[in-house]
């Protein structure tokens, strides 16, 4: 039985802790199932965007640990708008109904994010974090999966503020710019996650 699930919105971290989660000896893989399980944004739901790859319907999977990851949504959502490639808008309409080429971006990317969290939540985690304290919970990660942290590498540094996408940081008052009411869906769904908004 794979060991742990972890999902959640694209662009939160889920490559960086599948690296730091292998670096302590798991076989985990990064929208990828292997022998200790998968990290995956995708995993929010059963229709799985690469095609090519063969993995399982999630919801049929006994994992030992489903965890969800977020990131503070001022970082995530500005590299969702930027990085997600169009394929990939067209694959998550059918999940979200939000029209994959919605403009602005930044609008798409609020919608997107303030759909896709339910649904990362509808895989009942057993624990939420924010990306932002995987660091100082990594003692905590490893021990919850029964794994001694002084016999494992330490947690790779932290990712940085821009992320892999480069995408600049956004503030609250950007998001009301471009639509009051996605934005106040954001600061809403924020706030419940533990970022200020």
């Amino acid at each position: 039985m794979p060991r742990l699930l972890i999902t959640g919105p694209p662009r939160s971290g889920t490559r960086w802790i599948a690296l730091a989660l292998r670096s302590a000896g798991l076989r985990v893989g990064h929208e990828r199932l292997l022998r200790d399980g998968m990290v995956s944004s995708l995993a929010a739901v059963d229709d799985f965007y690469y095609v090519n790859q063969v993995v399982p319907a999630t919801s049929s999977l006994d994992f030992d640990h489903v965890w969800l990851q977020t990131r503070d949504p001022l970082l995530a959502i500005p590299s969702i708008a930027k990085a997600l490639r169009i394929d990939f808008w067209r694959w998550q309409e059918k999940h979200t109904h939000v029209p994959g080429d919605l403009e602005p971006r930044l609008l798409r990317a609020m919608l997107f994010w303030t759909s896709w969290i339910p649904k990362a939540r509808s895989r009942h985690p057993e624990w939420q974090y924010r990306l932002e304290d995987a660091s100082r919970l990594w003692p905590e990660m490893l021990d919850r999966l029964g794994i001694s942290p002084t016999t494992n590498a330490p947690i790779l540094g932290a990712p940085g503020a821009h992320g892999s996408s480069g995408a600049t940081p956004v503030t609250y008052s950007d998001l009301v710019a471009i639509d009051r009411n996605a934005a106040g869906e954001v600061a809403k769904l924020a706030h419940e996650l533990g970022y200020g908004g």
